[in-house]
């Protein structure tokens, strides 16, 4: 039997010849294995619900799971021979991305809806041994610009459990709405969640930071409830991931400030966001909106156990700052100016954030890169790098831990091709990104010396939605580009790319399409 391809590719991968039929039924013993994720339940609901195989104790092929506390946290051992199946793991994630690696040696109508015939079910004798190449592999997904339920985000978390990604970074509030729920603020979801149309086309900002009125002139919105997010967090630690939650202050708020006007500088709502441009509208850094923000983010906390919280800092404009007296009057009682506020807010935030007992997150821009002294960053905070490679050596260099997606190479936003568009309708950012500049993506960028990279925590892929107006879409866009990204982030950057295209990506398509993902046909 030919070893099927495997992606990402395993560390070490050892045919011993031979074959494992799985009959009609296997008998899964379980260990007890730190962690929430749960290998043993998902590989039961993929035997059954696919293969109808029935899970019983005394059945002739034995899967069993074994727990070895020398190996890595998310390293697993996976050996088939003639006594059964053997997964070997120190941590309940580990096993689980044995038991991904299981049904990638399976037919690839595993993935699918089922039926499918018992007789398909034969695995290869095989050894592998494996392990990550890096610690934060995440999958991004904005929620704001256009609103996807539980179930999609849900479904979305599953593709990227299935390529042994371990981050949710959900993009939760903008300009253009908020999702979150907050207690002590219930306008945000009432009046935040929602604007008054959505624009047609493409839209460059405004240089008066008006609206647009050539909107669809269509409600829209929503929001998620306490129990819609305990359910996304807690499906998501089943498969394997945590959910790192994006609350971006203090610009890209305008839709908090439609919700509480005295948030903002004027004191008015603008209401929420309809452009897809940066609004200048951001927070007025008053002593109430900084509470503000301390008693969101510590609410954030308490819905995303465990979680590091991102509090984004990116493409902040200082134009409302500069033209208010009254925000110059209260910057300089700080010694501040409108320059040195988002440092010194920062500052406050991370610190807020660390209280909490959680490191925090910032987007590279809110850093400044190369760092200045007014921007050096004190407290438990990774530096995210978006805008260029060379920002996150900057920062890793400077001593910070960074976490690398350069949109250039991760953005999902942008089309496969140029021609991706419909006539008058924008689907996607432009440029083109290709399937051969995202396999040139390597965490490890260019520039880097050794102690700095031993900074770098990964990586991941973003989507960010724009003109993404449908979770089909999201699907269509994110793969299989996404699918390179996550094999790199396990096993390290491709150093022959037709080679992967070829023989690795192509034969893992059959799976996408099995499992009736919307991925890209045209993606070369």
């Amino acid at each position: 039997m030919t070893l099927p391809s495997l992606l990402p590719t395993p560390t070490s991968v050892t045919d011993l010849g031979g074959t494992l039929p799985l009959g009609t039924a296997v008998a899964i013993h379980a260990a007890e294995l730190p962690g929430e994720a749960d290998p043993v339940g998902i590989l039961t609901q993929r035997l059954r619900a696919t293969a109808g195989l029935s899970i019983t104790s005394d059945a002739d092929v034995p899967i069993t799971f074994a727990r070895e506390d020398a190996l890595a946290e998310e390293a697993y051992r996976l050996r088939i021979d003639t006594t059964g199946v053997t997964i070997t793991a120190s941590t309940s994630r580990g096993a689980l991305w044995a038991v991904r690696t299981l049904c990638q040696l399976l037919p690839p109508a595993i993935f699918g809806p089922g039926p499918m015939p018992y007789n398909a079910l034969t695995l290869p004798h095989v050894e592998i041994v494996d392990k990550p190449a890096h610690a934060w592999r995440g999958a991004h997904l904005d929620v704001v610009r256009h609103f996807f339920t539980v179930d999609e985000v849900l479904r979305y978390a599953e593709l990227a459990s299935q390529h042994k990604l371990n981050r949710l970074h959900l993009h939760l509030t903008d300009d253009q709405g908020w999702r979150l729920p907050i207690a002590a603020y219930p306008r945000l979801t009432e009046v935040g969640a929602f604007r008054d149309g959505t624009i047609q086309g493409s839209h460059r900002q405004l240089e008066n930071n008006g609206d647009v009125t050539e909107h669809d002139g269509i409600r829209y919105g929503g929001g998620y409830t306490r129990a819609d997010i305990e359910r996304i967090v807690t499906e998501c630690a089943r498969l394997g991931l945590i959910v790192v939650p994006e609350i971006d202050m203090p610009g890209h708020m305008q839709a908090a400030i439609a919700a509480y006007p005295a948030l903002g500088v004027d004191g008015i709502s603008h209401g929420v966001h309809t452009s897809f441009g940066v609004s200048n509208h951001v927070l007025n850094l008053s002593d109430d909106s900084l509470q503000f923000c301390r008693t969101v983010l510590a609410e954030t906390a308490e819905m995303f156990p465990g979680s590091p919280i991102h509090i984004g800092g990116d493409e902040c404009t200082t134009v409302e700052w500069e033209e208010s007296e009254s925000v110059r009057a209260d910057l300089a009682r700080r010694d501040l100016t409108p320059d040195t506020a988002q440092a010194w807010f920062f500052h406050e935030m991370i610190s807020h954030v660390n209280s909490l007992g959680r490191p925090a997150i910032v987007w590279d821009d809110g850093l400044g890169v190369p760092p200045p002294a007014e921007r050096e960053l004190t407290g438990d905070v990774i530096v995210m790098c978006w805008l260029d490679a060379s920002y996150g050596v900057a920062a890793a260099e400077a001593g910070y831990p960074v976490i690398m997606t350069p949109y250039r190479s991760t953005y999902m936003s942008f089309g496969h091709h140029e021609a991706d568009d419909l006539p008058g309708e924008q689907l996607s950012f432009k440029p083109a990104l290709t399937i051969d500049t995202v396999a040139s993506y390597t965490p490890y960028a260019e520039g880097l010396s050794e102690e700095a990279r031993s900074r770098i925590l990964g990586g991941q892929f973003c989507h960010w939605t724009e003109y993404t107006r449908s979770y089909a879409r999201v699907e269509h866009l994110s793969y299989p580009r996404g699918a390179v990204i996550s094999h790199i982030l396990w096993s390290g950057e491709i150093t022959d790319r037709e080679s992967f295209l070829d023989d690795v990506l192509a034969p893992h398509l059959e799976r996408l399409t099995a499992g009736e993902v919307n991925f890209a046909r045209n993606w070369r």
